[in-house]
């Protein structure tokens, strides 16, 4: 089973070929790593001190574009001048370097917003968890407040609605927009995809979590939101460029 990208979408996964101010830009490929944190625990604005035992990602691609997306029209958000395809996992609790066996190539030409696109993973850390084809991310750890401890475990879905019957919010569900970056690309250089956990569940409800089989889980739409909302903080994505 393989999930198509919407036809509006398709073309994002083309680089532009275009001249810079200087005259024609080059194509290059890419070597790309990713990090996470060595989070020991979080603080949650509601007063849960939590201990994440998984923080995981499922990542289609990851494109970045030549202007600043601060919304607006499509073409006000640039054109896409490097792209990493995945699928791919994002482990947001292993702080050493990870080699990602990715294609990724780029014009070189200043890239100054980004934006990740999730999958449900068909293998990996993600699917063995949850199942293959079922979740974009896998969260699990314990919360403790006071005398209530929480363990959870589950992961961020979004099936296809039949309110949706043209898979735009479907779609949009699975982007995390408006990502910062400043790096131009060259041949040989190194893009690193730096991820903080840190918020991933600041807004979860933990003492109301809905119960699953072995521990609390993610099930209801209102705690997917809360998931989603953590997950798609654009302050825990940043993005480092080696020449």
């Amino acid at each position: 089973m393989t999930r198509a990208l919407p036809l509006w979408a398709a073309g994002l996964a083309l680089l532009a070929a275009c001249a810079d101010d200087a005259g024609s830009v080059r194509r290059v490929q890419l070597r790309v790593s990713a990090r996470g944190s060595e989070l020991q625990e979080i603080q949650t604005p509601s007063g849960w001190r939590v201990t994440l035992a998984a923080a995981e990602l499922s990542v289609a691609a990851v494109y970045f574009r030549n202007a600043k997306n601060d919304g607006g029209t499509a073409d006000a958000q640039g054109r896409v001048v490097a792209q990493v395809l995945g699928p791919f996992t994002l482990d947001a609790l292993d702080p050493e370097s990870q080699p990602l066996q990715v294609e990724a190539s780029a014009v070189s030409e200043r890239a100054l917003s980004a934006e990740i696109w999730l999958t449900e993973a068909q293998a990996g850390p993600v699917a063995d968890a949850l199942g293959p084809f079922t979740a974009l991310a896998h969260v699990a750890g314990v919360a403790r407040r006071g005398d209530s401890s929480v363990a959870f475990d589950g992961g961020l879905q979004f099936p296809e609605s039949s309110g949706d019957p043209a898979g735009y919010q479907t779609w949009s569900n699975r982007r995390i927009r408006r990502l910062a970056c400043d790096f131009v690309p060259n041949a040989g250089g190194e893009l690193q995809i730096r991820v903080d956990p840190s918020h991933f569940v600041d807004a979860v409800t933990f003492d109301t979590l809905s119960e699953g089989d072995d521990a609390h889980s993610f099930i209801s739409a209102a705690e997917q939101l809360q998931l989603r909302n953590g997950v798609a903080l654009t302050a825990a994505y940043t993005f480092d460029f080696a020449p």
